[in-house]
């Protein structure tokens, strides 16, 4: 058995960081087992909104085997806890469509890598035995479970560690789920490449170097479609901990993939990116906070979006060290990266060290953008995000643009029906400034931005009232000006006359 590195253009023990591919909401878990991660509290967004919240069950097994790492014998019939086997080795020759694997012990320098797929109605499952652990460490190869090629496994309640790549899902495999996992101290590069999976409650923490600055958690890239990242805490990785559609010319766009319902927390560096290739992504209902606090690496945005069509909704994005939403156009490498068409809708960006909202625009196009029914308070929390002596709610940067826009336009992106403020105890801040490397900068009150661009309307610059910001707490008070202040969005429903602002509906 021998892993390749194919025409992906990296080397495989190079690995990016992390880990899996994805999806939301988590399957039941087995009589007597307890469950391992607990679904973090979040944005519960409209009503029915975060849809993607409960997991597909997994086919009852036409077969059930027991694989004991300690006292097992390969020799024995496996069919019971008695007869286990010792090995995965064993497992994967002997796994056949509707099998099911139950492991208990360290599986030190072993592979969870069956011979041959399952099917959608006869899964393969490697699960932990119920009332027992299952630590899988160091893997074969570098990886612990390597699915490349492979469709329809699951893996379910396990501890994987110490390993460059945890989990490879590569090539023409898909609809595999991880799921129940706590996955910690990896590599440096990990990058999934096939569709339809999905990552589900599980812990992921530990990926790549801090001070290298190397290392996503997950990262989704070169056509990989409809995935699902849901209910997962994921912390601490060296670049980024979600990455989606990939940042070099020969990788193919990625599309229709999603990030619901996550804490996603890194001190070490950035958080989500959606890069060029990323298209059609939805990100929604996740918390979004702490890049970059350790100090460690540079400051770091909440999100960054430099792809096409992509929804970014019902997020708490908060506490970062740079601007809350950065949404920019460049090319980096040779390859282009255009921002257009993007919604952001419903997010509460709070607290956080630059701009609530940067735009960006250098050799790339950022342009049709919707940015409605946020609320963007208390940001500006650093000195480093000022010009002229000022801090600014809204900074777009034009500075390097080869195509600088007219003056009056803002090349048609939408910013309406917004609370877009910095706090009341904040001296020196403006709302807009347009910062450009000829003919000047453009600085705009909120009533000057409304009457200037046509694009600018209806915004709010107040307190939005939350119950209990400084706790984490984003609700909003009975006397919230953010309530019923939004517009109806097409396919999201609300409570009252109209949607609120921000990131919860008031009930």
């Amino acid at each position: 058995m021998k892993l390749t590195e194919r025409s992906f253009g990296i080397p495989l023990l190079a690995g990016l960081c992390a880990c899996v591919l994805l999806s939301c909401a988590s399957e039941g878990i087995a009589a007597g087992e307890e469950e391992k991660v607990e679904v973090p509290d979040l944005p519960v967004g409209a009503v029915g909104v975060c849809s993607d919240t409960v997991a597909p069950s997994v086919p009852a097994p036409s077969r059930t085997f027991y694989v004991n790492a300690q006292s097992g014998n390969d020799n024995a019939t496996g069919t019971s806890p008695s007869t286990a086997w010792r090995t995965l080795n064993k497992a994967n020759s002997t796994a056949q469509p509707g099998d099911l694997f139950l492991l208990r012990g360290t599986f030190s320098n072993q592979v969870i890598h069956p011979e041959r797929s399952g099917t959608a109605s006869a899964k393969i499952v490697y699960r932990e035995d119920p009332g027992a652990t299952a630590i899988l460490e160091g893997g074969q190869y570098d990886v612990i479970v390597w699915l490349d090629e492979l469709s329809h496994v699951v893996v379910d309640g396990l501890e994987l560690r110490n390993a460059p790549n945890p989990v490879l899902m590569r090539y023409s495999g898909g609809h595999n789920w991880l799921r129940n996992l706590w996955i910690h101290d990896l590599g440096t590069n990990q990058i999934m490449t096939s569709s339809d999976n999905r990552i589900e409650n599980s812990v992921i923490e530990g990926c790549g170097s801090e001070s290298a600055n190397a290392g996503e958690c997950i990262w989704i890239a070169d056509g990989a479609h409809r995935n699902v990242i849901a209910n997962n805490t994921i912390r601490n990785a060296g670049h980024g901990l979600v990455g989606v559609g990939g940042d070099k010319t020969s990788m193919s766009p990625s599309e229709d993939n999603r990030v619901v319902s996550n804490d996603l927390d890194n001190p070490w560096a950035s958080n989500v990116l959606i890069y060029g290739p990323g298209t059609r992504t939805v990100v929604e209902c996740n918390k979004i906070h702490n890049t970059s606090t350790s100090g460690v690496n540079y400051a770091r945005t909440g999100i960054q979006i430099n792809g096409v069509d992509n929804v970014v909704r019902y997020n708490e994005i908060f506490d970062n060290m740079s601007d809350g939403i950065q949404i920019q156009g460049y090319s980096f490498q040779g390859l282009m990266q255009n921002a257009t068409g993007n919604q952001i809708y419903h997010n509460t960006v709070y607290n956080n060290g630059g701009a609530g909202l940067e735009i960006v625009q250098k050799d790339g196009d950022v342009s049709n953008n919707v940015i409605q029914n946020n609320i963007f308070w208390g940001n500006n929390t650093l000195s480093q995000r000022t010009w002229g002596g000022e801090k600014w709610d809204i900074w777009i940067d034009l500075y390097n643009a080869n195509r600088v826009w007219p003056q009056g336009s803002l090349n048609g992106n939408v910013i309406r029906n917004n609370i877009m403020a910095s706090s009341a105890a904040d001296a020196g801040k403006g709302w807009m400034l347009i910062v450009r490397s000829a003919g000047g900068n453009y600085q705009y009150t909120r009533a000057q931005a409304e009457s200037t661009f046509s694009g600018v309307s209806a915004n709010l610059e107040t307190n939005p009232l939350f119950v209990n910001a400084g706790s984490g707490d984003f609700l909003l008070q009975s006397g919230s000006p953010a309530i019923d202040a939004g517009l109806a969005i097409s396919g999201m429903s609300f409570l009252g006359p109209a949607p609120d602002l921000g990131a919860h509906e008031a009930r």
